[in-house]
């Protein structure tokens, strides 16, 4: 079962690692960790721990970060050579036709047609591919094992599953809820004189904190919940 209201409360369990966290999350190129903690996380609720992760186990979280990207480009690789196909294709193809030097409308068109729906066809993939990432990601923590996350059969198979649908509604909608609270309070923030820009970049410290962590609890119930 997702506990949306257990996992919206979660970051807020703790107020030392919500400082931590927001600090983190205010470096740049820092605050790639966030990743790898979110990931800690989602692992620790899936062995049946849901309380908030802290930031010990640096190295692992450092290490669980690094492997969690190299997941995500891996599964974008066919999106994104689709996408380049098309791309080139339709480069070579508008070339080829302006060399010409007389330009034949309804011959643009079939090649802007060839070239954009090959690239429409890849903008669909990668989409479906950001659908199951995280599913994938959950395989990953949850077999402590970088090869159960391309075990793409078992991990669509879970992506079907309500709980999982539940949970990737709920990460769209508190992403809107969190844009509507980083609007708000980034326009408040901007009125500040002085220290302006640092209360910013703490907000977007601690936005990326309070999304990623309800997001990956609930991805990781999901996971325990059909395994």
């Amino acid at each position: 079962m997702v506990d949306i209201v257990g996992g919206i409360k979660k970051p807020f369990s703790d107020i030392k690692t919500l400082i931590i966290s927001t600090i983190i999350g205010a470096i740049p190129i820092v605050n790639f960790l966030l990743f790898g903690y979110a990931l800690k996380t989602a692992q620790n609720t899936i062995k049946g721990d849901n309380k908030l992760q802290s930031w010990s186990g640096f190295v692992d979280i450092i290490v669980k970060t690094i492997v969690g990207f190299i997941v995500e480009i891996i599964y974008f690789i066919p999106a994104l050579i689709i996408m380049l196909i098309g791309g080139a294709g339709l480069l070579m193809q508008l070339f080829s036709v302006a060399a010409g030097g007389q330009i034949d409308y309804n011959t643009l068109m079939q090649v802007l047609f060839t070239g954009g729906t090959i690239m429409l066809i890849g903008a669909i993939v990668a989409f479906l591919t950001a659908l199951i990432i995280p599913m994938a990601l959950m395989f990953y923590v949850g077999e402590g094992s970088f090869g159960a996350a391309f075990s793409v059969g078992k991990v669509i198979k879970k992506c079907l599953s309500g709980a999982y649908i539940i949970a990737l509604i709920m990460a769209v909608i508190w992403a809107i809820v969190l844009g509507i609270v980083t609007f708000i309070l980034g326009y408040v923030f901007s009125l500040i004189p002085v220290i302006n820009l640092i209360l910013i970049f703490l907000l977007g410290g601690f936005i990326a904190y309070a999304f990623s962590v309800p997001v990956y609890t609930w991805f990781a119930q999901a996971y325990a919940e059909t395994k």
